[in-house]
């Protein structure tokens, strides 16, 4: 009962208020300190560390070398193809389309259209015995 007497003081009642107050804005502003701290703390980079043109250089030849090796083994299935007498033209010309995407911005949509050549490749028919 004692405790109810001391917080109802005009005094404390302001005080309490005042907490309250700046819990309210604190909790509304968190983000933002949040946010400024980690800016603070982890500032971003402002160039490239030493060796990381060289590594992101390399990165990308292999890259590119993948789809040449691709393509290389889907050309010589399609030349197999058409030595068993299949007419592969288009599937030969969509092919090499997807060679000229091999850049970094379009090598995911050369990686579909090589994987969608390879999958079109005509086979010929086994025979099999029961």
């Amino acid at each position: 009962m004692g405790i109810l007497f001391w917080i109802a003081r005009p005094r404390n009642l302001l005080i309490l208020a005042g907490l309250l107050l700046c819990l309210r804005y604190w909790f509304s502003i968190e983000s933002f300190t949040r946010r400024w701290h980690n800016e603070w703390r982890y500032p971003p980079q402002s160039a490239m560390a030493a060796g990381g043109k060289e590594i992101l250089d390399k990165l990308e030849q292999k890259q590119a070398q993948k789809i040449l090796f691709r393509h290389r083994r889907i050309s010589a299935k399609l030349d197999k193809a058409r030595g068993d007498g299949f007419n592969i033209d288009g599937l030969q010309a969509k092919a090499n389309a997807a060679l000229t995407m091999n850049v970094p911005a379009y090598r995911e949509q050369a990686i579909k259209v090589l994987n969608e050549v390879e999958m079109r490749v005509p086979r010929k028919k086994t025979s099999s015995r029961r």
